[in-house]
Order: C-alpha cells, then structure tokens, then sequence
C-alpha cells in the first residue's frame, strides 16, 4: 500500500479542473446613485448573492526546464435583489516558462471579458514577463506588467487605460 502512495504522490499531473459555489449577504449596500447631479451615496439596502467559479488548466508541456500552460476560468455571481451588479467573467489565458540554470524566465498572457447584468461592459488584455535568479537563500525578481482596458459600457469608457508596471522584487527565505 505505501508503494502504491507514494507512486501517486510523485506523479505531476498536467491538468487541473476546479469549481466552488459561494453565498454572500450584505446587511448595508451603499449605492452610488446615476443622476450625476447628487454626489451623495444611496442605498443602504440588504443583498446577498451566490457566485459560480469554474474553470481548469491543461500543461501539454510540463517537464524539469519548461512549461506551457493553457487555462480557462468562469466566474458569475448572481444577486437575489440587486440584479444590474450580476458580474460574469471569462478568462483565458497562457503561460511560458522556463529555467536554464539559476535563472527562470517566462511570460504570462491573459484576456478577460466581463458582461454586467448580462451585457457587454469590460475586455482587458494582460502581458507579464518576468525573469528571476535563484541563488541559496532566496531570489531576485524582475517583471512588467502591461495591461489594457477596454470598457464596453459607454458610461465608464472614460475610464479605458493602458497600465504598465515594471518591477524588482527580493526574497530572503
């Protein structure tokens, strides 16, 4: 029976599929409301929601030097009064990766679409190199993040950006 344990433990799969169910009740709301003359916050109105998470990831290379990595994952929350704050999200997205050595290097790309109450409101596009160097004791990271968003929704395409972050980390273990 160990052997048969430990054989299991050893073995790295290449895929993985998830999903949760939530419940969340909020006894004080507070609504920001859509005349654009009242500044003041509205609302303060009990809801609660169930929210949906799905989703799985498929590595057709996985192995001691490098990685690639497809995923998928759904999300949906659904409220019981306040039905224009229904948020749905799909993600896709792929990852690179590799090590020569003491060095990791890789590349993260994702693309996210949200619907708002059930229309079309947000896509987002994200890139993420990143590189470290592994030495006894911790690691020293570099990354930089891009991200694009576009809102679908007239009423927030003020709010359509590009962001970069670059970025050096350091981990002492």
């Amino acid at each position: 029976m160990a052997y048969f344990s430990a054989s299991r433990a050893s073995r790295i799969r290449n895929y993985e599929l998830f999903g949760a169910v939530g419940l969340e009740y909020d006894s004080n709301v507070p609504l920001e409301t859509q005349d654009k003359n009242v500044e003041a916050v509205v609302g303060q109105k009990a809801d609660g929601r169930v929210t949906f998470n799905a989703g799985g990831r498929y590595s057709p290379i996985l192995n001691e030097t490098s990685t690639f990595t497809l995923a998928y994952d759904f999300f949906q929350s659904l409220h019981y009064d306040l039905h224009e704050f229904d948020l749905q999200n799909h993600r896709a997205g792929a990852q690179v990766a590799g090590r020569v050595g003491d060095f990791r290097m890789g590349f993260l790309g994702r693309y996210d679409y949200y619907l708002l109450d059930f229309g079309d409101f947000l896509q987002e596009v994200t890139g993420y190199p990143y590189g470290a160097y592994v030495f006894p004791g911790g690691q020293t990271e570099v990354f930089f993040r891009f991200r694009y968003r576009d809102f679908r929704d007239a009423d927030f395409q003020i709010r359509d950006a590009y962001n970069f972050s670059p970025g050096i980390r350091q981990v002492i273990e």
